[in-house]
């Protein structure tokens, strides 16, 4: 594989036309999704899109600096920071490509990121929680919750034990809502995680109980 031009002087080059670059695929999971230099975009819309959602799961700030009919170009927001993501449309002008990514921080992660906002959040929960059937019919799948505030309260303020319930989802949808509880100093109910599944079995606690415990760590860790 080559590598395009890396730097906005030398988009004018020519490039090999047996070169072979990675076309982003949407529907990506959160925290799965990546860049490359040489990865292709079908429109610029969809370019941007994946740039805030990278920046999104990565915990980082970011904005356009240079954004018209030919190019695009993303930096950090932080001063002094060297993080650089810059595309550009194909030398046979199909799509756009990234020619330039700089993908070393040198400001540390935020929890809090303005492009997280409502219309991101709905528009994740639904990729997530719905799949595509062949003939057009699109269904629900699972949805897990575990807010940063939830579980950041439970290790330092709740007491060390978790229960777990389910129930169900008495709609037109059906489903179930396994869930897990703890206890806080006032002996009140403390909601630690939650999640919607489609029936309530071995498989589906297990998947459950997996990302709890990933958000939590290890039980030793916390006593």
């Amino acid at each position: 594989m080559k590598t395009p031009p890396n730097s906005e002087d030398e988009l004018v080059g020519e490039e090999s036309s047996d070169e072979v670059f990675p076309v982003f695929r949407q529907g990506a999971r959160f925290r799965k999704l990546h860049l490359e230099v040489g990865m292709k975009f079908n429109t610029k819309w969809k370019f941007k899109v994946a740039v805030r959602e990278f920046t999104i799961q990565e915990g980082r700030r970011m904005r356009f600096r240079k954004n018209d009919g030919k190019r695009v170009k993303a930096v950090c927001e932080v001063k002094d920071c060297k993080w650089v993501v810059y595309a550009s449309r194909d030398h046979e002008d199909s799509c756009w490509q990234v020619k330039t990514f700089f993908d070393d921080h040198t400001c540390p992660r935020e929890d809090r990121n303005r492009a997280a906002n409502r219309n991101w959040v709905a528009g994740s929960t639904v990729q997530i929680c719905t799949k595509p059937q062949p003939n057009g019919e699109v269904i629900f799948e699972s949805m897990y919750v575990c807010l940063s505030g939830c579980k950041s309260g439970f290790r330092a303020g709740c007491r060390p034990l978790i229960g777990l319930d389910g129930a169900f989802l008495k709609t037109v949808f059906g489903g179930q809502i396994p869930s897990a509880v703890g206890q806080d100093a006032n002996h009140h109910i403390y909601v630690i995680a939650w999640a919607v599944g489609e029936v309530e079995n071995f498989k589906n606690w297990k998947w459950f109980l997996e990302l709890l415990h990933e958000d939590l760590r290890d039980y030793k860790t916390h006593g």
